[in-house]
């Protein structure tokens, strides 16, 4: 199934806990986790880059419109636009997501930027998307990682 894949269909995932108890010999039990391959956990909805990457371009939209760049204001408007795309992003009902969200603002005189990102994920449900918003005085990165946390 490749990465961006938009289909519906419900993935299954194999390598999941059983439990072991056994007496430490000191009066209490200990309990040991082992990987096991005949069980199976149920993703209900995977991470759709397409849907978040629309989200963040409205929001961006929303809050740098008819702005002007300004540097004493510009980590107010950050935060401001990655809250309001990790809560609607949120409403998207991704269960047991970690979201990662990264901003950033600056003004336009002329320069090139480039974004890098770093991350040890699992290619079968992990995913991200970027969206860059450009207006007249200034330019918005923002990227969204998905992360499931097992």
């Amino acid at each position: 199934m490749a990465l961006h894949d938009d289909s519906d269909d419900e993935t299954h995932f194999n390598s999941y806990l059983s439990e072991e108890k056994h007496d430490s010999g000191e009066g209490y039990s200990v309990r040991h986790f082992m990987f096991t391959g005949d069980q199976r956990m149920l993703i209900r909805q995977r991470f759709r880059p397409k849907h978040v990457k629309k989200i963040m371009a409205e929001v961006m939209k929303d809050v740098l419109k008819d702005k002007t760049y300004d540097a004493e204001v510009g980590s107010f408007w950050t935060q401001t636009i990655t809250d309001k795309i990790k809560e609607k992003v949120k409403e998207l009902g991704y269960e047991r997501y970690k979201l990662i969200i990264n901003v950033q603002l600056f003004q336009l005189k002329g320069q090139g930027f480039k974004l890098a990102l770093k991350a040890i994920w699992d290619e079968a449900t992990d995913c991200f998307a970027h969206e860059l918003y450009i207006g007249a005085t200034m330019a918005c990165s923002a990227v969204c990682c998905g992360m499931f946390f097992y």
